[in-house]
């Protein structure tokens, strides 16, 4: 069952609504110590197990020996491990609600690439596999979805209740992601909208410098305690980002930095000052006018050689390392990623 526009707004409406209820709680659980996170741990995790065993047949093979009233946290290294690969080869006897069908998920996932929507009126589905060429389709309740948006977000949250007087409308979080609402990232942006939070996505196809320009121009949305009260509790005044030209994105991160004279706003190294400081940025550089070009001085044996060597760091021991130049990277059309893993052999 795919909703309706009129239904867009009901889902908005629920999907705010759970995440609301449930952000309180994770605040609180930043202030947690270790024996109260291990509990907690421990707790889920035996609930978790004991929904897999009763519900899936799969896992009940898999599980079979395993009493999770019994079961400990030191005795996770003994779960096997589900590879997506035997997730949608067993997607049927995966879940646990026998209402799922893997056709009919692939079939609710077809009809929404554009406007979220929910499977038999309950179920978020979403598609993932851009990184590894494998796709995967993940089926949660509407309420499971809400409780991992507010692990994600229970921090900005925590600082507004910091505040104590949170600004009009709540605070929109900018993220770049996918534009799609069949990928996470893409159905929150469309679906909370706030308060207390919003999100606003930056489609990750967009150049480099063009996710800059959007989270810049965002911000003063994205962060509307800086209007509502200057300073956060033991930060600076927020500024603006840059496209840095340093050694490459780490993670999933951006290679940005700030721009001359802007504040320091997190992941300072111990001597640079505290936390707020104002810390003077790196010197004026001509600007490039070559933005998405290949460079001309593109030095291909020193990238094999550095590649090579951060395998044989890793544990290779003879890497074979090749390396082809194209004019473009082709992205996944749903989900915006591009694919990272091939496997040997294939094309």
């Amino acid at each position: 069952m795919i909703i309706t526009a009129p239904g867009v707004a009901l889902l908005r409406a629920r999907t705010t609504a759970a995440l609301a209820g449930r952000l309180p709680g994770h605040a609180r659980r930043l202030s947690w110590d270790c024996g109260q996170l291990a509990a907690f741990q421990r707790r889920r995790l035996r609930e978790l197990l004991a929904r897999a065993i009763r519900g899936s047949p799969f896992h009940a093979g898999r599980l079979a020996g395993i009493d999770p009233g019994r079961f400990e946290l030191p005795d996770l290294p003994q779960l096997p491990v589900m590879t997506k690969k035997q997730m949608m080869a067993n997607f049927e006897r995966v879940v646990t609600n026998r209402r799922l069908t893997r056709d009919l998920v692939n079939r609710h996932l077809a009809g929404s690439g554009t406007d979220p929507a929910l499977l038999l009126g309950d179920f978020v589905c979403l598609v993932s596999g851009g990184s590894s060429g494998l796709r995967g389709v993940f089926v949660q309740t509407l309420d499971e979805y809400s409780e991992f948006g507010a692990t994600v977000t229970r921090r900005p949250f925590a600082r507004l209740v910091a505040l104590g007087e949170p600004p009009p409308g709540g605070v929109t979080v900018g993220m770049v992601g996918a534009a799609s609402p069949v990928h996470s990232s893409g159905f929150g942006s469309v679906t909370i909208t706030g308060p207390p939070l919003g999100f606003v996505s930056i489609p990750a196809t967009l150049p480099t410098a063009e996710l800059v320009e959007r989270l810049n121009a965002v911000q003063p949305a994205a962060h509307p305690v800086r209007a509502h009260r200057p300073v956060l509790p033991g930060r600076g005044r927020l500024g603006r980002l840059a496209a840095g030209r340093g050694r490459g994105p780490r993670g999933r991160h951006l290679p940005l930095r700030r721009r001359r004279g802007a504040p320091a706003r997190r992941h300072q190294r111990p001597g640079q000052g505290r936390r707020g400081d104002r810390v003077p940025g790196p010197p004026d550089r001509p600007r490039r006018r070559d933005h998405g070009r290949r460079r001309r001085d593109f030095d291909r044996a020193a990238v094999i050689a550095a590649v090579g060597a951060s395998l044989r760091r890793a544990g290779v021991r003879e890497p074979l390392v090749t390396l082809g130049v194209g004019s473009s990277i082709a992205r996944d059309p749903r989900t915006g990623k591009i694919r990272r893993f091939i496997p040997l052999g294939a094309g």
